[in-house]
């Protein structure tokens, strides 16, 4: 087994560790909770619901000075309960506000020093309003990186 994870893989850990450090009262609306790469939680589970995906590598990658450049794109997804207090639309843009601050400020995605990545980017977000309960949106993050054409896990 290799010593290393992947590149793709230590982006997601990167971006899972920055949504997850979404919280009130420090700069966000809202507070990250269960944020998850790897499974469904229940959508009624907890308010400031957020979810990282991989939605897949679009690019074919280019070959450059012996390594690959890819685009990697995932999905934020995250719900809150609906309020009295504000309208759906004003708790969307609170989420995607919350999603964009918290991806642009690792747009690197720096993980123990180290840029995994060349850029970040978040895209339109595409609304969530088929739950009872809640509203929430799905946020495409597009994230150019590079590998080795040798070897996936180094930069």
């Amino acid at each position: 087994m290799p010593a290393n994870e992947p590149v793709l893989w230590k982006i997601q850990e990167s971006l899972e560790t920055d949504i997850n450090a979404i919280a009130a009262g420090s700069g966000y609306y809202y507070t990250a909770s269960n944020v998850e790469g790897r499974s469904n939680i229940p959508q009624d589970q907890v308010p400031g619901y957020f979810i990282v995906g991989l939605a897949g590598v679009t690019n074919a990658p280019e070959e450059t000075q012996g390594r690959y450049y890819w685009v990697a794109s995932f999905d934020i997804v995250a719900t809150v309960a609906h309020s009295s207090n504000l309208t759906d639309d004003q708790a969307r843009a609170r989420l995607f506000a919350d999603i964009q601050k918290a991806v642009m400020a690792n747009p690197k995605r720096t993980l123990s020093a180290v840029d995994y990545a060349i850029d970040s980017r978040v895209l339109a977000p595409d609304i969530q309003d088929q739950y009872d309960e809640r509203t929430g949106i799905t946020v495409p993050v597009e994230v150019h990186y590079r590998t080795l054409i040798s070897d996936p896990t180094t930069t």
